[in-house]
């Protein structure tokens, strides 16, 4: 491997490539700039498969550093426009098999007033994405950012299904289905929305991100918090210890039982793996029809509350998105976000 990389970086017209990639073999961390340059040339059409896999697989094996995260984040990011808006997403990948909840607590914020630019995707490994329950919603997918742009003006709320603007991500397909685990692309592609929202919850299932999310967040001035579930749930659980890590120009820390603010909820509610079953509980959810199911909408929607001044506390911004759907108010602006094209 180590001779292919370097063969590489002499074919490559950029030479300062080659002691970088000299230097990542051996186990050395990158700099910003060298991340970013290394994520920009596997992001063109220079690049060959096999060099995309090694250099996966040699961060999957030894890690990805906050210096390199945030170089790749610098190279992969499209920021057309930043805007006033927020954004809930989690990075998949924990085999939980629950309901859409970050979707489902982005339509609940949203119909609070809070300007939602929801990014998200198909399933890659869970019963059902986050895009994949917009469309069986009835959802139409804006194709540009003007479109996307309008219609978060016009109904506080849009989502991004994050292919139309991750083109250069799909010169990593095949490498990725072939590597066949999680690589730092899985980690990146949540925190890419084109809309550069100012407040984030950001749900990932590997713990070891949560401090490079909230270093990115502090260097790009966003407000966010980070959530990791002892359970290993990209989100709040219900079931176990909670880890959040907040970013609001200092960083801070708090551990949150879930149990404790929604009593308990019964797995079935929330949870299956079958795709067309957690379309129908998460629906009900949002509807008021599965009251475990809402409650852990509710739950998972106290963040984006608590980001935006409309609560002070979890405990309060849980009452407050649980009586949201209980009125109905949140099936409501379903209905009307999937008619506004």
């Amino acid at each position: 491997m180590r001779y292919f990389l370097i063969s590489v970086a002499h074919r490559n017209h950029n030479g300062g490539l080659i002691e970088m990639y000299e230097g990542f073999l051996t186990g050395e961390p990158m700099d910003r700039i060298r991340a970013m340059n290394l994520m920009r040339y596997m992001a063109s059409d220079e690049c060959t498969d096999a060099f995309r896999a090694a250099v996966l697989s040699v961060l999957r094996v030894r890690g990805v550093t906050e210096e390199e995260m945030i170089g790749f984040y610098d190279a992969m990011r499209v920021v057309d426009r930043a805007t006033d808006s927020s954004d809930i997403v989690g990075t998949g990948g924990d085999m939980a098999h629950t309901i859409n909840v970050s979707t489902a607590s982005a339509i609940v914020a949203g119909s609070l007033g809070i300007k939602i630019s929801k990014f998200g995707n198909r399933s890659a490994s869970g019963s059902h994405g986050s895009a994949d329950f917009m469309t069986e919603a009835g959802y139409v997918f804006p194709r540009t950012i003007d479109e996307a742009a309008a219609r978060l003006s016009r109904s506080n709320f849009v989502f991004l299904y994050a292919p139309d603007f991750l083109k250069e991500f799909a010169l990593f397909a095949n490498v990725r289905r072939r590597l066949g685990f999680p690589t730092v692309l899985n980690f990146l592609g949540p925190i890419l929305n084109p809309l550069s929202p100012m407040r984030r919850v950001i749900g990932t299932s590997d713990e070891s991100f949560m401090d490079l999310y909230a270093g990115i967040a502090k260097r790009s001035g966003i407000t966010a918090m980070i959530i990791h579930s002892a359970d290993g749930m990209d989100e709040i659980s219900p079931f176990s210890r909670t880890r959040i890590v907040s970013v609001d120009g200092s960083v801070n820390e708090i551990f949150v039982e879930a149990r404790s603010i929604v009593g308990k909820i019964a797995s079935s509610s929330v949870v299956s793996s079958d795709p067309k079953r957690i379309f129908e509980l998460t629906l009900s959810a949002i509807r008021g029809e599965n009251i475990d199911g809402s409650k852990f909408v509710a739950i998972n929607t106290a963040p984006l509350l608590v980001m935006n001044g409309l609560a002070s506390n979890l405990e309060e911004g849980y009452a407050i998105a649980f009586d949201q759907v209980m009125n109905g108010k949140a099936a409501e602006f379903l209905e009307m976000i999937v008619h506004d094209r």
